[in-house]
């Protein structure tokens, strides 16, 4: 089939070394370029093979065999080995961005060139599932250690079904196939489909909508959702959208939040339903947990609007009078705008006198990623299926919000949370998960707001392209009608 795609997308990538990989916009790059062991299903919610042709595992799930497909190649041609998978894993564990993804005392080892194996100190029933994730993206060994740290960062040696061909930060990622890629269509065709992709980065929104209209590129990603209905009229392009399995959060530090009574406030002082009509034109649906619309989610323990409720809560705390605060977002993202607006508006209702400010792309998430904000508003996703994956972020770290570290339940909200993820009974893990809801939810360092859709938009002659419910969108089975 073959041909060039032209895509826009709405954020550079920041780096292409999986093991510091902090952003979902680098994510989505890397997932281009790299495979893992498993390879998750289009809904997200299974797990097949990728570089691993079967896996096996004991009943307690804290021993697991891969079983690495021989054809597997990077993208000079060079076998992928177990050696590979082994170094790729090794050099992350110690990785702050990632390091989380591995449990505690994993012991690794490769005894023969096409088998992985490893074992866990404690059961851990989502484990397929996790080795999807970008921190176990396997790079080769030799590349690695021959080309350096600052290679893997701007010039990486690709493992999955395209090779970066060239980088120009800030403006342009270009792809091409990777010739020795090893898995089939179901009709026994070699993927992926396409020769190259041409990623152009165009921060603004409206923008990438424009270049679409105007032919310039075959893709839109993430189109603002109050241009949806409109575009669905426009001949020649067809707009999709998708579920996410993701969260729109505004992170609420402690050093503006430590009293709980004021979280809580704000959290009833919010009316999600009129915000989503405003932000996301109706594109989304309300968010009353910490945890997205994974395995576990319930709305049980979420905050409804309450005005009145919100007021009351205030007037008990300690700054009965309200304050200011600054909302951050990313420059270029106007839901993230939007919401700030709307803020702005409610909390004014409660005493709060936010300050909108917006950074670009780097500055933002140094600030975010560092915890040097008072409020900053998050798009946080799952990348499997399983409610398992961001607990550390949510409630170890805290999303940097420094509330592990004032708050007196925290510990023991974290170790529920250990033990919900680790538990091999189903029964005992799903009610685990439920009061963990419950605990965090009484005073949470964060404002659910919704749990929104995936929107693109692309031209007619764009087929087998699509956002997966984690956000990724891969070019897989992507190709161009003549």
């Amino acid at each position: 089939m073959g041909g060039t795609l032209r895509a826009a997308r709405s954020a550079d990538v920041l780096s292409w070394d999986p093991m510091v990989i902090n952003d979902n916009d680098s994510y989505y790059g890397a997932n281009a370029l790299f495979a893992t062991l498993l390879k998750a299903s289009p809904d997200g919610t299974t797990v097949g093979p990728y570089l691993a042709d079967s896996f096996d595992h004991d009943a307690t799930y804290t021993d697991f065999t891969f079983h690495l497909n021989p054809n597997a190649q990077f993208c000079d041609g060079s076998p992928i080995t177990s050696e590979d998978v082994l170094y790729s894993w090794t050099r992350a564990i110690p990785s702050d961005p990632v390091g989380w993804m591995f449990p505690t005392g994993i012991k690794m080892d490769a005894p023969d060139p096409l088998t992985f194996h490893f074992s866990l100190p404690a059961p851990n029933v989502a484990m397929p599932d996790w080795t999807t994730l970008w921190g176990m993206m396997v790079v080769s060994r030799k590349y690695s250690e021959t080309a350096g740290a600052s290679a893997m960062n701007a010039k990486p040696l690709g493992s999955g079904p395209f090779c970066l061909a060239s980088w120009d930060q800030g403006s342009k990622i270009a792809l091409e196939r990777n010739p020795h890629f090893w898995l089939k269509d179901s009709a026994g065709n070699t993927l992926p489909y396409l020769d190259k992709v041409e990623w152009s980065v165009v921060p603004d929104a409206n923008n990438r909508v424009l270049k679409l209209q105007a032919g310039e590129v075959d893709i839109a990603e993430d189109i603002p959702a109050n241009q949806v209905e409109a575009l669905k009229g426009v001949a020649g392009i067809q707009v999709k959208t998708t579920p996410l399995m993701g969260t729109g959060t505004v992170l609420l530090s402690m050093t503006k939040f430590s009293d709980p009574k004021v979280r809580q406030a704000v959290n009833y002082a919010v009316d999600k339903d009129a915000l989503i009509q405003i932000v996301l034109a109706g594109l989304g649906t309300p968010a009353y947990s910490f945890l997205s619309k994974g395995k576990y989610n319930t709305d049980e323990y979420g905050y409804h609007f309450d005005l009145d409720k919100a007021k009351e809560l205030m007037s008990q705390s300690s700054t009965p009078s309200g304050f200011d605060v600054e909302y951050l977002s990313k420059a270029g993202d106007p839901v993230a705008a939007q919401i700030g607006v709307v803020l702005k508006d409610q909390l004014a209702k409660i005493g709060l006198n936010l300050t909108l400010t917006e950074l670009e792309g780097g500055a933002y998430s140094e600030r975010r990623g560092s915890g040097k904000f008072e409020m900053v508003y998050k798009l946080g996703t799952l990348d499997i299926f399983d409610s398992s994956e961001n607990l550390n972020f949510d409630v170890n770290t805290a999303g940097f919000t420094g509330w592990q570290k004032v708050d007196p339940n925290a510990p023991a909200v974290w170790a529920l949370a250990q033990k919900a993820a680790s538990n091999p009974n189903e029964a005992e893990r799903a009610q685990q998960f439920n009061e963990l809801q419950k605990l965090y939810m009484a005073a949470p360092p964060m404002l659910p707001l919704f749990n929104p859709l995936n929107a693109w938009a692309t031209s007619d002659k764009v087929n087998g392209y699509g956002f997966q419910p984690t956000g990724t969108r891969p070019f897989d089975l992507t190709y161009l009608q003549p």
